[in-house]
């Protein structure tokens, strides 16, 4: 069960008055450091071990100001590439733009299916794999402080990869809404985000 893929290729649905980009597999922690900093035994300096650093991905530390600046910025900027490079597999991504542009303006939702305890995954760094939590663990994971950096991170990555115009409220007049869907094995997560537009 792999933490992070870096050959992920979005699925592009388009409908009559939606198009929905799925994206399977996602992240679930960034890698920060290569190397990282453990404290010696009393009386022993602090050592460099190899061994990497991981954060789980979230919007919770951004919000109560736990994560580091340096941790914030390299989330961030490696979901945005991850989007990037997904959606870049597809080469029906280039129809998007042109659509979107004839159906200003538009509503964004995302959707995610994850196992319910999903929140209690943690990752083994030696092998950037995700070590499976008990069956019996309480989930108590929040969707919202999960999902809403992802969200902003699309926005994000629309406006700065030109698929739309820009995500200021002329263009994108609603947004956030997020909804969950229970995927029992963790392999089949994926985030779904549905941009849509009334009928003309």
């Amino acid at each position: 069960m792999k933490a992070i893929l870096n050959n992920v290729r979005t699925l592009i649905h388009f409908r009559e008055q939606e198009i929905q980009l799925e994206f399977p597999e996602f992240p679930t922690h960034v890698k920060l450091t290569e190397r990282r900093r453990v404290k010696g035994k009393r009386g022993e300096k602090s050592v460099m071990i190899n061994k990497p650093r991981f954060l789980k991905i979230n919007g919770q530390g951004i919000y109560n100001r736990t994560f580091e600046k340096f941790a914030q910025a390299k989330m961030i900027s490696f979901m945005k590439q991850w989007l990037k490079d997904s959606i870049e597999r597809n080469p029906d991504y280039k129809k998007i733009p042109g659509i979107l542009e004839l159906n200003y303006p538009l509503s964004l939702s995302c959707e995610v299916h994850s196992p319910i305890n999903y929140g209690n995954y943690k990752i083994k760094a030696e092998a950037e794999e995700l070590l499976k939590p008990k069956s019996n663990s309480a989930s108590k994971w929040d969707l919202l402080n999960f999902g809403w950096i992802w969200i902003k991170c699309f926005e994000d990555f629309l406006t700065e990869n030109k698929f739309i115009t820009d995500d200021s409220i002329e263009f994108l007049q609603s947004t956030g809404s997020l909804s969950w869907k229970n995927t029992p094995d963790i392999n089949n997560r994926k985030l779904i985000f549905k941009l849509s537009w009334k009928e003309k």
